[in-house]
């Protein structure tokens, strides 16, 4: 059974890391911190993969910096989880 991982622990581990990423490394934390076969969902879509969840997070803006250096956005999380 694979670990079932809300997107906004992707973000709370960036906030306590405080740590500078790009896709690979913040792929390869999150493997580490949850597992490589973890599946990752928001409060409106269930199943995606770690790429998939990165992708998603920047979609929605909670990252900031450029593609190659970037960090958790300052208050991007919603309040109900």
């Amino acid at each position: 059974m694979s670990n079932n991982v809300h997107v906004h622990d992707i973000l709370n581990l960036m906030e306590a890391s405080q740590a500078t990423y790009n896709n690979e490394s913040l792929a390869a934390a999150l493997n580490q911190a949850f597992g490589e076969q973890a599946q990752y969902r928001s409060c409106k879509v269930q199943g995606m993969n770690v790429v998939e969840a990165i992708e998603f997070l920047k979609n929605k803006g909670k990252f900031e910096g450029s593609e190659s250096a970037f960090k958790k956005a300052a208050g991007h999380c919603c309040s109900h989880h």
